[in-house]
């Protein structure tokens, strides 16, 4: 009887092992997972990053349209230049954005929310109203000194304005242009009734 005993005890026991030896062998390996989520989360870093440069390419396009030929036509030829210059100047700060910078060992690359936001504070539309002020500018002929004095402020604040100026300086050059137009309109207003 004792005999039977530790002889069914061998074969639980051995049973026991194999069982443990077919699950040993058929688990994954434990560094598995964590190599994949890395793998994934590589690959979701390059797409974003692959979506951020095409936004960046499709600003510095936006900004492009602004000065395009066609729109700085009737632009006083030296006003044109410095818009110009200045659009330059913000593509080339845009695409500095998602240039890959030099490693270093103190310095690492901003994080694609930080880019993002940054992308966010250029406004093409800026100089839409300085290429609008600066055509209105141009027809403004002869003028009196208190015309002039006007329509040069609504110039030089239209100068003055990028794609990442801000509301207040936007304002600036807005209430200026009103001020020159409304002062214009009622000196040929007074023309005309002088002539008449």
């Amino acid at each position: 009887m004792k005999r039977t005993s530790r002889l069914l005890a061998a074969v639980v026991a051995a049973t026991a092992l194999t069982f443990t030896g077919i699950h040993t062998a058929d688990a994954k390996p434990g560094h598995a997972k964590g190599a994949k989520s890395e793998k994934a989360s590589a690959k979701g870093g390059k797409g974003a990053m692959s979506n951020l440069e095409r936004d960046v390419a499709r600003k510095v396009a936006q900004l492009e349209r602004t000065v395009s030929e066609q729109r700085l036509r009737r632009v006083d030829t030296g006003h044109a230049a410095i818009v110009v210059g200045n659009v330059d100047a913000d593509q080339a700060a845009l695409e500095a954005l998602v240039a890959p910078p030099a490693p270093t060992a103190t310095e690492e690359t901003a994080p694609v929310t930080d880019v993002r936001a940054t992308l966010r504070t250029y406004r093409p539309e800026n100089y839409r109203l300085a290429v609008n002020i600066l055509r209105q500018a141009a027809k403004a002929g002869e003028t009196t000194e208190a015309e002039t004095v006007a329509v040069d402020e609504s110039v030089d604040l239209a100068l003055d304005l990028s794609a990442t100026s801000s509301k207040a300086e936007v304002k600036a050059a807005r209430a200026a242009f009103r001020d020159a137009t409304e002062l214009l309109e009622t000196g040929d207003d007074t023309a005309e009734a002088v002539t008449a």
